[in-house]
């Protein structure tokens, strides 16, 4: 027999597809059905990679209390989202905007990106990949027609021809610790000839990159936060920095390599470019479609409300009282990262 997701105290639990025949949905948006079994699906996905759910993590509480269990406002949350996302699908079939082959071949190295690297992706269940997927090339069509931007391939490669320089993949390590004098007495010590992945390794207080040497990995020009940013741009291959200073620190950084990235591999910078003044326009969208839409919660999941000019989910386990756990569709930051949980920042902090 399959099994239900059931409400337990404070947290939501995940035994299987749901099959409630007096309430199969989740949610109801304008009529369209979000079903208990695709929320279910989602919860799954999530948790069945560890790359992905580890980065969740590190922004909301997941899991439960009990075994196999989901908190409910990240129920909620996700739940949100599967709502905002098909007011996305509503509005570009109101436009008939159709999505093409070539339109989810884009946007798989979109929510690559978004995600981390192609690993992560893969790492999914391939339905929710292209769960994932579709979501991002709906997001991306809507946003281009409504501020009438054009990200055909032939705008792209236009767009490269003539940003070449800016799109630049490099693989860069750094050791980071706490004054200017720690990493200038580090710093002589790797000119004097101790190795600067062994230093890393013993001295850096970055834990994650001194277990790989210091190595932050590679990536495109623009990832990290602006200070360290500057520093690695202006840093001939191979040449230790002086030691350059950040809200996290106080860091040494190597250029390890720098390699021009293809027309491919540049494509989603290319289009967030392209796209950059786009998101006001999707925003006051989706904000519009919001106020009007019909939502119906199933009450196992919490009730939909209204709280200033944000609509959201009021998870069942919250208390009776003004400060009730309101989760808001927030349609924005809802839609950033291409579709995935949790939303991205634009930078990567050392």
């Amino acid at each position: 027999m399959r099994k239900v997701l059931v409400l337990a105290v404070g947290v939501l639990a995940l035994a299987g597809a749901g099959c409630n025949a007096t309430a199969p949905y989740a949610a109801k948006v304008n009529g369209a059905t979000i079903s208990q079994g695709d929320l279910n699906t989602e919860l799954t996905a999530i948790r069945s990679d560890p790359a992905y759910l580890n980065q969740i993590q590190s922004q909301s509480q997941v899991t439960g209390a009990g075994e196999d269990s989901f908190d409910s406002s990240f129920v909620a949350q996700v739940l949100n989202r599967q709502i905002v996302f098909q007011l996305v699908h509503q509005e570009a079939g109101r436009r008939g905007i159709t999505i093409s082959s070539q339109d989810l071949s884009l946007a798989r190295a979109d929510t690559a990106s978004a995600l981390g690297g192609a690993s992560v992706l893969n790492g999914l269940p391939v339905s929710y990949q292209n769960t994932l997927i579709r979501h991002s090339a709906e997001v991306t069509a809507l946003e281009a027609r409504l501020a009438r931007v054009d990200i055909s391939p032939a705008a792209m490669a236009q767009y490269y021809a003539t940003h070449q320089q800016s799109f630049v993949q490099q693989c860069v390590s750094h050791i980071l610790v706490t004054t200017q004098a720690d990493a200038a007495a580090l710093r002589a010590q790797i000119v004097a000839g101790a190795s600067f992945a062994d230093v890393a390794r013993s001295q850096s207080q970055d834990q994650a990159s001194a277990a790989n040497g210091g190595q932050l990995g590679c990536g495109p020009t623009g990832r990290f936060v602006s200070g360290f940013e500057q520093a690695v741009d202006a840093l001939p291959t191979g040449q230790l920095s002086q030691p350059t200073q950040t809200q996290f620190g106080w860091h040494l950084i190597e250029v390890t390599s720098r390699q021009p990235l293809s027309l491919a591999q540049a494509q989603p910078q290319i289009r967030a470019a392209l796209l950059a003044n786009a998101q006001t326009a999707l925003t006051s969208t989706l904000q519009r479609d919001e106020s009007r839409a019909s939502v119906a919660i199933n009450p196992r999941y919490g009730t939909y409300a209204t709280r200033g000019n944000q609509t959201g989910i009021v998870p069942p386990s919250a208390p009776p009282s003004s400060t009730l756990n309101f989760v808001p569709t927030n349609a924005s930051s809802s839609l950033s990262g291409s579709g995935a949980l949790p939303a991205g920042t634009g930078s990567t902090s050392p």
